[in-house]
């Protein structure tokens, strides 16, 4: 089957209607992963203490540096073509398993020289913790890759099931591996290793049995599209990753720092950053839609932005509430990292705010802006680290993100009024009819799934 033929093989062409329907129980659901979310930091944190966590943190952030170093953003490129329709499902799967073992073969080469410098990062986490994380680069790529593949078919329902049951899995295993087993830092990593082990043979099956699945070896024209896409994405991605790991990715360098006060501030860091899978999993949505449509379908950019920006700032204000009392009940020995939650609380809002207009600036080829949004970021994240770290500690990481957020959300910001001729208000102005039709897109979608019965949802 050609690539500019049908959507997806043997799947049936989905009305318009569907399209608010469709981001409803996607942003539903993701309320949810994000509650679980929270479960398996605290569980995670509980059981590793300071130290672990610390480990953990430093082991797990090396190989994802290295595999968004070394993927050049083609995960993003082949979601878009199979989104555009210029790629089969088929070809898509076979694209991201090219890439996936292209890219580990050389991240997995890379990072085990690098681990021959006697540099301090290496002594926070055992050795072993850094090698099955490298081993396991090619599994988790292919398998978020996967995952997210499923949005661009159109998938939602599934897609949400599935988010949700990776979620649930991770914890089973790191109550099994890490309380019941005592295998600490590894039995983490294990079961973070096992839960995207999982989700890959889950979203295969599927994939198998709703769309065909076959091997169809894509064009080496459109393997060089999808390379050049992910590229034009790629300095924005991994400097955003940077912009995240910067913090703890400095503490973990320094040898003032110790393996628990980088374990406080990653625990910190995940809890409020957490909130970003809200605009995180609508950009998901968005990009099949927008990519579709020649005008970028900016309303419905715009809708989903002013809900979003509510319902973070609503989240974020909940976490730093009630991050106090919970952690003095739960996890007192990281009491340090309230702090740390409080002050990032208005960058994450600022950036949970702008993140929407990613989609559409991609949809309208503006792909160079976001890189050039998220640099700057990066290099106001470096220079407020440099400068503060020394006299605040801690508290310095956190206001270095809330900089890098804040002027990263701002260069977003223009570029989409310029682009979409759309005022401030326009997209962050919260409407009653926003909730109300995303209320009603949720009634609408539960009566079609009793009427249809779960074999046809």
């Amino acid at each position: 089957m050609g690539s500019d033929e049908a959507f997806s093989e043997g799947a049936a062409p989905r009305p318009a209607t569907s399209g608010l329907q469709d981001t409803a129980v996607t942003f539903a659901s993701r309320m949810l992963v994000t509650a679980l979310g929270l479960v398996w930091a605290f569980a995670l944190a509980k059981l590793l203490e300071p130290d672990g966590r610390g480990a953990y943190a430093v082991c797990t952030q090396y190989a994802g540096l290295l595999t968004v170093l070394f993927m050049l953003g083609t995960d993003v490129g082949c979601i878009y073509f199979v989104a555009s329709k210029k790629l089969t499902p088929s070809e898509g799967v076979i694209t991201i398993l090219f890439y996936a073992l292209a890219g580990s073969a050389g991240a997995i080469v890379v990072g085990l020289l690098l681990m021959q410098a006697p540099w301090v990062y290496f002594e926070k986490a055992p050795p072993e913790s850094f090698w099955l994380c490298l081993a396991g680069i090619p599994l988790s790529f292919f398998s978020s890759a996967l995952v997210m593949f499923l949005i661009s078919l159109r998938e939602f329902v599934w897609s949400a099931i599935l988010a949700i049951g990776e979620v649930v899995f991770t914890l089973g295993m790191l109550v099994l591996l890490v309380w019941m087993m005592g295998l600490g830092v590894i039995g983490a990593v294990l079961a973070t290793l096992a839960a995207s082990l999982a989700a890959m043979v889950s979203v295969l099956v599927l994939l198998r049995r709703r769309h065909g699945l076959t091997w169809a070896w894509p064009s080496r024209t459109r393997l060089v599209e999808v390379l050049s896409f992910g590229v034009r994405y790629y300095f924005g991605k991994i400097s955003n990753l940077v912009n995240f790991q910067l913090g703890t990715l400095v503490l973990a360098f320094s040898p003032a720092a110790t393996q628990a006060e980088v374990g406080l501030f990653a625990f910190g860091l995940t809890l409020a950053d957490g909130v970003q899978r809200l605009p995180d999993t609508l950009t998901t949505v968005l990009l099949p839609r927008v990519a579709a449509d020649e005008k970028g379908r900016v309303a419905l950019v715009a809708q989903c932005n002013r809900v979003v920006t509510v319902a973070a700032g609503a989240a974020l204000l909940v976490l730093a509430a009630l991050a106090h009392p919970v952690f003095a009940l739960v996890v007192p020995n990281y009491l340090p990292a309230v702090v740390i939650i409080w002050l990032l609380v208005p960058g994450v809002w600022v950036r949970c705010a702008s993140k929407l207009f990613v989609p559409y600036l991609h949809s309208r080829n503006w792909v160079g802006i976001t890189s050039v949004a998220v640099m700057a970021g990066a290099a106001v994240n470096a220079g407020l680290l440099i400068a503060l770290l020394p006299v605040l500690g801690l508290p310095a990481a956190a206001l270095a993100v809330v900089g890098n957020y804040f002027v990263s959300s701002a260069i977003l910001a223009v570029a989409f009024h310029r682009c979409s001729g759309l005022g401030l208000r326009e997209v962050w102005a919260p409407r009653w009819s926003d909730w109300s039709l995303l209320w009603n897109a949720l009634v609408r979608w539960r009566r079609r799934a009793a009427a249809e019965g779960p074999a046809k949802v």
